[in-house]
């Protein structure tokens, strides 16, 4: 065992309603046990995950494999900042934004493959009243299909898209009050993304243009499509067009106002309602090996 870089291995088993009965023996079959030594840590309990985490940091870990969506990353990611320990990933999640950005596989076999051959990549986090997102956080619409979607029995795509047609047409446009360093601004938009990342995921392009190392944030303002505007605006955000209903500002530390409570959340997992949000950009807090 000398010499062998230790990995813990985090398995969420409900993640993108995908069975992970096999990942202990396909670890054993596709990981490079010449370079690595590893355990395997079942995330059941949502409060055991830092506990896990910190024990493993103080064995002097290598790092944290991240096996979900991107709510499993962003657990293990919150854990990891500005630390010595990297984080990997075997996306096996809905919509996998964070993991397609670094073109990781989502079959297990070969994302282990992946991880053999892995480099290290130093990325920024974002902060959202205090609580780390690595991808895209975000308040309004897609934030109550979050709420939404986590109170379904099945995960899935399809599940996801369930969740999108049962609150739309309850979802209106509002107003943003943004104060950031360089001055002040106003936007609508039913929802307000907050991305590091450029995409949800399932390769819908929030922020075409975005970075996870320019030490930048994108906030972008999505109004409200009428029925026959949101195929076309569909068609944009997987082609990375611009459209009208479409507006984007980049900030790298600011605080929004609204005049009424809205649902948040962080990198996809349903978070507080709140009518403020503070947001800020931390360069350089993660390593990924991708």
């Amino acid at each position: 065992m000398a010499g062998k870089k230790p990995l813990l291995f985090v398995v969420n088993p409900i993640s993108g309603g995908k069975s992970k009965q096999r990942v202990p023996a396909l670890i054993k079959k596709y990981l490079n046990h010449a370079i690595y030594s590893h355990e395997v840590y079942t995330w059941e309990i949502i409060d055991d995950l830092p506990n896990a985490i910190q024990v493993f940091k103080d064995n002097n870990g290598y790092a944290v494999v991240a096996i979900g969506g991107d709510g499993t990353i962003n657990a293990v990611a919150s854990c990891l900042i500005d630390s010595g320990v990297k984080m990997a990933i075997i996306p096996q999640g809905s919509g996998n934004g964070f993991a397609r950005e670094f073109k990781i596989s989502t079959k297990i076999e070969t994302a282990l493959r992946q991880l053999n051959t892995a480099t290290e990549h130093a990325i920024d986090v974002g902060k959202m009243n205090g609580k780390v997102f690595v991808n895209v956080a975000g308040w309004g619409f897609d934030a109550k299909v979050s709420h939404s979607f986590a109170q379904l029995s099945k995960r899935g795509l399809k599940s996801y898209a369930r969740a999108i047609m049962k609150d739309f047409g309850g979802a209106e446009n509002l107003h943003f009050e943004v104060k950031t360093e360089e001055g002040s601004f106003e936007s609508d938009g039913f929802l307000l993304s907050i991305a590091n990342g450029r995409q949800w995921g399932n390769n819908f392009y929030v922020a075409p243009k975005a970075s996870f190392s320019d030490g930048i944030l994108d906030l972008v303002f999505l109004q409200k499509p009428k029925v026959y505007q949101a195929p076309y605006l569909a068609l944009c955000l997987f082609m990375k067009w611009d459209n009208v209903l479409i507006t984007r500002r980049q900030i790298r530390k600011a605080s929004i106002r609204l005049n009424r409570m809205i649902y948040t959340h962080l990198d996809g997992e349903p978070s507080e309602k709140v009518d403020q949000v503070s947001v800020e950009v931390l360069p350089n807090a993660l390593k990924v090996l991708a």
